[in-house]
């Protein structure tokens, strides 16, 4: 009867154990952001966690003018929340980045373009568009 009871309380120690060993596996497995290839992997953490990750790139860095190529003409410059084409400067447009998309509106909010923002850095923005090739661009902050 004792060894009984003895075996029923390792039992229920292994139990409780093997829980608390999976509690902390998937807590130290949550969420994890790669920022050199801007991808998010989710574990068992709050979505509250992800959403925060998803909004991996620094708007301001957006400000500047953009050209294909150092030689090109400038194809729009950016400033705030405003891109202005150069061929249509009077025709002011919304920009803003969300989740990773840098989205075009018209000023009555309609949008114009969406595009996966791949890379964003001080000088340069590299965009997936609806194209086969990724849209290069390089920022002069003129």
């Amino acid at each position: 009867m004792k060894n009984k009871k003895i075996t029923y309380i390792l039992v229920f120690i292994l139990i409780v154990l093997s829980l608390l060993l999976l509690y902390l596996y998937s807590f130290a497995t949550g969420v994890k952001l790669d920022v050199e290839k801007n991808e998010i992997f989710q574990g068992s953490r709050t979505t509250a966690i992800v959403k925060k990750a998803q909004n991996c790139f620094d708007s301001g860095l957006l400000n500047g003018v953009c050209a294909e190529n150092e030689e090109d003409n400038a194809l729009f410059e950016i400033k705030d929340d405003t891109l202005r084409y150069v061929e249509y400067y009077d025709t002011p447009y919304l920009v803003f980045i969300k989740k990773n998309k840098l989205t075009i509106r018209y000023l009555d909010n309609k949008i114009l373009s969406e595009s996966l923002v791949l890379k964003l850095s001080k000088d340069s923005l590299v965009l997936k568009t609806n194209e086969e090739k990724p849209l290069r661009l390089i920022n002069r902050k003129e």
